[in-house]
């Protein structure tokens, strides 16, 4: 992580935390709220908006994070 400031770092790790917390609750599902599978909602529009723009958070690729990943395609597939 050479060239990012303490500040950087910090908003990076935040950042793949809290995708690792949208992979865990995507798991096994297709949107973020309502039973089973779940139903697309207000909720996945405003995820994909923190998403989609993740190389400017310093993700390169959402490869580590593969539920985030499919659920960004389906969204852009909706909208």
């Amino acid at each position: 992580m050479w060239g990012l400031s303490r500040a950087s770092l910090g908003y990076l790790q935040e950042t793949k935390r809290l995708y690792g917390v949208l992979e865990i609750r995507l798991k096994d599902r297709d949107w973020l709220a309502g039973p089973g599978r779940g139903k697309y909602t207000i909720a996945d529009i405003n995820v994909l908006a923190w998403i989609h723009p993740h190389q400017a958070a310093g993700i390169e690729s959402l490869d580590e994070f593969p539920s985030v990943k499919a659920r960004s395609t389906r969204s852009i597939r909706i909208s």
